[in-house]
């Protein structure tokens, strides 16, 4: 499981990381990624100490389950953002040239 967790962290973070500078125009692209580094650094500090606290008073179980809910609340961002069809939600292939 760690493992398969470690694969999907190491191909999910790139692939977002080029989702967001394919959507944001180079002048702002610098502070807007600092600040989405910012959320997620404050986020970890925030919520990893209190989904520990939640499993030891009530069990693992909980504490994934509540883990869950924290990532849904991400969904309706996800909504609003591909309502804008931004060229980036396109996928796209290579081409070989020869």
């Amino acid at each position: 499981m760690l493992a398969a967790w470690g694969l999907t962290t190491s191909v999910a973070q790139p692939a977002q990381r080029s989702y967001l500078n394919d959507m944001i125009p180079s002048a702002q692209r610098a502070t807007v990624l600092s600040f989405h580094s910012l959320l997620g650094s404050a986020g970890g500090i925030g919520t990893q100490p209190a989904l520990g606290r939640a499993a030891d008073l009530n069990g693992y179980g909980f504490s994934l389950l509540l883990g869950g809910v924290i990532s849904a609340c991400a969904l309706p961002f996800l909504a609003l953002s591909r309502a804008q069809r931004d060229p980036a939600d396109e996928a796209t292939t290579l081409v070989a040239t020869e």
